[in-house]
């Protein structure tokens, strides 16, 4: 392949350098190029037995030889191939010149390729992890590189209202960087671009795509607060949006699929879907390739943003997130009913934190506070159920921890990671003095100590457990038939009745 190629790719330099007065490096035209090549060598020798590589030299080859008529070199001269180098390169001089421009060494960051030239035109997708990057890669190669650029944050950034040295914080400096915001500076927007006194930004937008769950709600808050506490003036004129994606997808109810981008908006019709299959999209790593290119392609359909913002939607992100607010906020959970929203129109700052943050503090309250009817937070719930329906009851159904935690996410719409769940399995079964008054579990392996609080444990891989037989004294299995289940979602009709 190398042979071929770099014979090709010489043709193409010479033409280049006769079209620019400029020497082009071999590397740089490679990228251009899809070569497919159909040959024939005699007694070729390989690297390996998987015949990945041939290592047979090119003197050895007998008469194989490449030989490039010149009616070959005029196809290539007058080729798309020449146009699309000679627009790269305008492209790749113009940013050396402008000094926006310049070079932005950050790790992860796909920059667009007019950030800074034209950032009138220009976005940015802050993605929640590395998976939700490779999506907005997909996406991007749909829309092209120009004018879109994307950044992943590792989960949820700094609250900056209460912190002094948020400078110091590594994803704040970047994202800093990477839009070249100056401090405290107020952004006019100018014929689509912001511009301060100092300066103007590299992007004209910030779209914000994290999950469609409740975190992915708390991330757009985050992000939201970062923007609104130093920079007022581009909240209000509509400098941060988010991109949408469906958390459920209904398939083929009446000849079409159903999105839903919220779970509420779901639970009111989940009734009438109970007979069609149903996926839960947990984050954007699980849209697949031709989902994420639907998405973008039809990109104004999920870039929601939102209404001019105002001084209240200041203050609801400063009751939010400032600590010294927390009366405020107690009030603001214990009033507020979250309503349905509509993602076919724009909504406000405000509306965002009553309908979609609200949503976020009501389930992390409900996560993090035991309940007072049988004392467990949900995970733990979830995990008593499937070892009631596993029949964990002796040492002869013990189960390895990583599998339980399989058999768990399976049967009961566990939506967080499985490391999480291990660790409450764990914790539910440790009996050193200071973790359960009552273990649910029999440990069988070594689950942690009291000297570090439990967190020396052995791997998942490694322990096992069963149900501690006194917990069918306190959960009597005759109330089983009395109790009010949770159907989170209808995914096929046999888990109808469980």
């Amino acid at each position: 392949v190398n042979y071929f190629v770099s014979r090709i790719v010489k043709i193409l330099c010479e033409i280049l350098k006769k079209k620019t007065k400029k020497t082009i490096t071999e590397s740089f035209v490679k990228g251009f190029l899809t070569v497919y090549i159909i040959a024939v060598v005699r007694n070729p020798t390989f690297d390996s037995q998987a015949k990945e590589c041939m290592t047979l030299e090119s003197k050895n080859w007998g008469t194989l030889e490449l030989i490039l008529p010149d009616s070959f070199k005029k196809k290539l001269q007058g080729s798309m191939i020449i146009t699309e180098i000679l627009n790269s390169l305008i492209v790749k001089e113009s940013k050396t010149i402008e000094k926006l421009t310049k070079s932005i060494n950050i790790p992860k960051l796909t920059d667009a390729n007019k950030a800074g030239i034209e950032p009138a035109k220009c976005t940015l997708f802050i993605t929640e992890g590395d998976s939700a990057n490779g999506m907005a890669t997909t996406g991007i190669a749909v829309v092209g590189h120009n004018y879109y650029g994307s950044f992943p944050i590792r989960g949820k950034i700094l609250n900056v209202r209460d912190s002094s040295d948020f400078l110091k914080n590594e994803e704040i400096k970047n994202i800093i960087q990477i839009l070249n915001l100056q401090m405290n500076k107020v952004y006019t927007k100018i014929n689509g671009e912001f511009v301060c006194d100092t300066g103007k930004l590299r992007y004209s937008t910030l779209a914000i795509m994290s999950d469609q769950d409740t975190d992915g709600s708390h991330i757009k808050g985050l992000l939201l607060n970062f923007i609104s506490y130093f920079w007022p003036s581009l909240i209000e004129n509509q400098f941060v949006k988010v991109f949408i994606t469906p958390i459920i997808k209904v398939f083929n109810v009446n000849g079409k699929d159903l999105l839903f981008f919220n779970q509420v908006d779901y639970n009111n019709q989940k009734e009438s879907l109970k007979k069609y299959k149903v996926k839960y999209y947990k984050g954007l790593g699980t849209s697949n390739k031709q989902e994420t290119i639907e998405y973008f392609e039809n990109i104004n359909k999920f870039i929601i943003e939102f209404h001019k913002g105002s001084q209240k939607d200041l203050d609801s992100l400063d009751n939010v997130f400032r600590k010294s607010k927390s009366d405020i906020r107690k009030q603001w959970i214990l009033n507020t009913i979250p309503q349905n929203v509509d993602y076919t129109k724009t909504q406000t700052i405000t509306e965002f934190i009553d309908n979609e943050l609200l949503l976020f503090s009501l389930d992390n309250l409900n996560r993090s506070i035991p309940s007072i009817t049988d004392g467990l937070k949900p995970s733990q719930r979830k995990i008593l159920y499937s070892a009631f329906k596993k029949g964990l009851r002796t040492s002869a159904n013990e189960i390895k921890v990583s599998q339980f935690s399989g058999y768990i996410s399976q049967i009961t719409e566990y939506h967080h990671g499985e490391v999480s769940l291990e660790k409450a399995i764990v914790g539910m079964a440790q009996s050193f003095v200071g973790s359960n008054n009552i273990p649910y579990f029999i440990e069988d392996g070594n689950f942690g100590s009291r000297n570090k609080g439990g967190e020396d444990s052995a791997a998942s891989r490694y322990i096992y457990t069963y149900l501690n037989p006194v917990i069918d004294k306190i959960f009597i299995n005759t109330d089983n038939n009395i109790l009010d289940y949770i159907i989170e979602i209808w995914r096929i009709s046999k888990y109808k009745n469980q």
